[in-house]
């Protein structure tokens, strides 16, 4: 009897144990659980969330609007139409239907081009649509690089510059004709052997030589911002691309037949060197949220109805009307906003690897924001909470140092310092 109750009180012990196990597994699932639902995020960053539209709902859109489409047709020509089609999704998907846009196509055979110009009219010369036609991807990129322009308000900024330079070059030639005459002046001195007469105009000569330096480097200042503006546009326009659903890929090859066409860059071109261009268009792409503005487009043409087109009253391009009481503005990013989204959409993902890597490369970019530092000190904390490294809370006290540095006693980064603080004392305590 005695040992059949030893064997039962070891089987109670040996279930007992197991359930302990278990047990302790779970409340180690629990607390780690628990570690990874937290986030620490004082919401320094806005980013805008939208539902993605039922895609049978947005598919029976699509397929509806066919009809109004096909008596579109029949107003403008096959060309004009293709056009037009584009545009008029790059103008819906991203609410840009508060005024009617203007769209020429230009005969021409030599110049590829294309330009944003007063108020709503965008031209295309045909050298460069017959030479893009069959990409509809690239062709949306040129009309989107184009209403960049108008977004981000670059006409008047250009025609200012532009007024400016004009200025400066003014000046430029009076600088020089003068160094001309007193050159002239100081020889005949030199003959009469006026030796005031020389040193005065030597002087003179001398400050207008300082001044002719100064007009040459406002007038590349000039050129460098309107090349500038070309960069920003191209950025608008993958903004722009990706809420109409395009894809960004293919889009680039419009950059890339240009990249073919010979050129010539010196500092007062307007436009920067295609290859650099290109390289600025991807590095926009990877700091994109694609999905999300796929999302926002989505719903945008969902929302909207068919704007309607007809020829213009010279019969020289199409009008895109504008939606009736439309009271939605645009409001563009900075690539500084974009790349924070991006890397701030991760980390609500805990995809800290991404966000990481993210808020890296918006502090090497604008080191002066304390923004990316203080939420890469959020991500070593919370990987040190997920694997017990404490190379990850040095890690997290370096960046929130970093942080204050930029912006000494805020409030959040105050606080983050004092939890990194009392985690290095309990880590200690529990050894």
């Amino acid at each position: 009897m005695k040992k059949w109750l030893i064997c039962f009180a070891l089987m109670l012990l040996a279930v007992s144990n197991v359930i302990a196990e278990e047990n302790s597994d779970i409340y180690k699932l629990s607390v780690q659980s628990t570690i990874k639902s937290e986030l620490k995020d004082p919401q320094l960053i806005k980013v805008m969330h939208t539902n993605p539209v039922d895609s049978k709902l947005y598919k029976q859109k699509i397929s509806n609007e066919q009809k109004q489409y096909a008596e579109n047709k029949k107003e403008i020509d096959a060309d004009y139409y293709n056009l037009y089609k584009i545009l008029e999704k790059l103008i819906r998907a991203n609410n840009l239907y508060y005024q009617s846009w203007r769209l020429m196509l230009k005969p021409e055979t030599e110049d590829i081009n294309a330009s944003a110009g007063i108020a709503n009219l965008i031209t295309i010369y045909s050298s460069l649509y017959d030479s893009l036609y069959d990409n509809e991807n690239a062709l949306a990129f040129i009309l989107a690089h184009e209403l960049g322009h108008f977004v981000l308000g670059h006409h008047q900024e250009t025609v200012e510059k532009i007024s400016k330079i004009h200025e400066l070059e003014v000046s430029l030639g009076v600088a020089n004709n003068n160094i001309t005459n007193h050159n002239n002046m100081a020889t005949l001195n030199q003959a009469l052997g006026n030796n005031y007469g020389v040193l005065g105009n030597q002087l003179s000569s001398t400050a207008y030589m300082a001044s002719i330096v100064v007009i040459n480097n406002n007038i590349n200042k000039m050129y460098e911002e309107l090349r500038t503006m070309e960069f920003d546009a191209d950025s608008e326009a993958i903004t722009l691309l990706a809420r109409a659903g395009y894809n960004l890929e293919e889009s680039t090859e419009a950059m890339e037949f240009l990249a073919r066409i010979p050129n010539i860059y010196t500092k007062k071109s307007t436009h920067p060197p295609t290859t650099e261009r290109i390289k600025n268009i991807k590095e926009v792409i990877e700091i994109s949220n694609i999905e999300e503005l796929k999302n926002e487009g989505e719903k945008n043409i969902y929302d909207s109805k068919v704007l309607n087109v007809r020829k213009s009253s010279d019969k020289k391009s199409i009008v895109i009307s504008k939606l009736a009481n439309n009271k939605v503005s645009y409001l563009p990013k900075t690539k500084k906003d974009k790349m924070l989204e991006t890397a701030y959409s991760d980390y609500l993902k805990r995809d800290m690897k991404s966000s990481e890597t993210n808020f890296k490369k918006v502090y090497d970019k604008y080191p002066a924001d304390y923004i990316a530092p203080l939420y890469l000190s959020y991500i070593y904390e919370y990987n040190y909470y997920t694997n017990k490294d404490k190379k990850n809370l040095k890690t997290a006290a370096h960046w929130c140092k970093v942080a204050n540095k930029i912006k000494p006693n805020d409030k959040n980064i105050l606080k983050q310092k004092v939890d990194i603080i009392n985690e290095f004392k309990n880590s200690k305590s529990k050894k």
